[in-house]
């Protein structure tokens, strides 16, 4: 029976067959095996599986939740950002693509997390915020609904 901790690109939290090729959290969203929010704070971040030996057992009390994705374009379609510690590289390379696209200095974690926040969830809500883009405008690896459906 596969656990409710793996990631689909709009954002939602499923139980699904799926062994993940990376991991992340929102912070603590589960009591017990079940999730019981959607996310608890502003930092989203994906990690590597392993990090320099590390484990910790999943569905702890007061510890954050593991998630789990397919692979970076979902993570990054959910709404998570490189995490600094365990991907130190990509963090940099991300926040250097984030300074070029927006013509200015690199942003510090806060504003990225801000930033990203804010273009995850409609204001005031838990309800996932998603843009309409026409087809020539989207970037390249996007993930499309169309009539609701991926």
């Amino acid at each position: 029976m596969p656990e409710g901790n793996r990631v689909t690109p709009t954002g939602d939290v499923v139980a699904i067959a799926l062994r993940g090729a990376w991991t992340g959290n929102r912070g603590k969203l589960h009591e017990g095996h079940e999730i019981v929010r959607f996310h608890s704070g502003k930092l989203w971040i994906v990690c590597e599986l392993e990090f320099r030996g590390r484990w910790q057992p999943q569905w702890q009390p007061h510890h954050y939740t593991y998630l789990f994705f397919h692979d970076e374009a979902v993570a990054f379609a959910a709404g998570h950002r490189p995490c600094s510690e365990c991907r130190h590289k990509a963090y940099v390379a991300y926040l250097d693509a984030w300074a070029d696209a927006s013509g200015g200095q690199r942003p510090t974690a806060a504003q990225v997390n801000d930033r990203l926040h804010d273009e995850r969830l409609h204001p005031g809500t838990h309800r996932r915020r998603l843009h309409e883009l026409a087809y020539p405008e989207l970037p390249d690896g996007a993930f499309v609904l169309g009539e609701g459906r991926p």
